[in-house]
């Protein structure tokens, strides 16, 4: 498989790897976040790991799909194990990397899913503002808001579902939107 760049070839082999280490030892969020007043969103998926062969490995193949992740060495284990953190807060990375990925997940699919409908959208938008030269500043809307809102509901319903064995607690799953048609990626 070509990425973007379309100088690499990703095999099915590292597809699937890539996929289980990502559903195994990964993470796929969506934050917001206020500064200067003004409310941020931000989307990413990134591994947390011991071993730096494996986030190497990791590194290699999200690199073949045309996309950087960032280490970032964690708090020692124990004191003796050094942990890292290999991520992206990018929106074309999760793009590149989460949509071959889609179809191989398996505890991680509607997050990923989520998460590919509001890059999709936000990409999309900023194609859409800088075609007609009115420069680079796409401002957020409610309906960038209610793909957070619905992320919560994913998280809340995954964590849960596997988390709190039934009858074992009055907690309410929240009353999330109606489904989104998921747009072809």
């Amino acid at each position: 498989m070509k990425n973007e760049m379309g100088n690499q070839q990703v095999t099915d082999l590292e597809l699937g790897w890539l996929a289980g280490i990502l559903d195994g030892e990964g993470h796929i969020s969506m934050r917001s976040s206020i500064f200067q007043n003004e409310i941020h969103y931000s989307v990413g998926f990134g591994f947390t790991n011991t071993s730096e062969e494996l986030l190497k490995k990791v590194e290699m193949i999200c690199g073949k799909l045309g996309a950087n992740l960032h280490w970032q060495r964690k708090a020692k284990i124990n004191q003796r194990l050094q942990g890292w953190d290999l991520a992206t807060r990018k929106i074309i990375n999760c793009k590149r990397v989460l949509a071959p990925l889609l179809p191989l997940l398996t505890s991680k699919k509607e997050k990923a899913k989520h998460v590919l409908a509001f890059c999709e959208r936000r990409l999309n938008f900023a194609t859409q503002r800088n075609a007609d030269g009115s420069g680079i500043r796409f401002p957020y809307t409610s309906s960038d808001l209610w793909y957070f809102d619905e992320f919560k509901c994913i998280r809340t319903k995954s964590a849960t579902s596997t988390t709190i064995p039934q009858g074992s607690r009055n907690q309410e799953i929240p009353k999330c939107g109606t489904a989104l048609l998921w747009p072809v990626i």
